[in-house]
């Protein structure tokens, strides 16, 4: 995998993408509920992948 362009850390232990807390997904996308958020808890990473063991 590339390192990430933009660091973005993340704190997602069983994320396939997370590496050392670092985000090295090739792109991200990042949703909320009826397409607003008013704080970053209304908000998920639709990136997510459940890492393989």
């Amino acid at each position: 995998m590339e390192a990430p362009k933009m660091p973005v850390k993340c704190s997602v232990e069983n994320c396939h993408y997370n590496q050392q807390h670092t985000c090295h997904a090739e792109c991200l996308e990042v949703n909320a509920a009826d397409n607003r958020a008013e704080s970053s808890e209304a908000t998920c990473c639709s990136t997510f992948k459940t890492e393989t063991m």
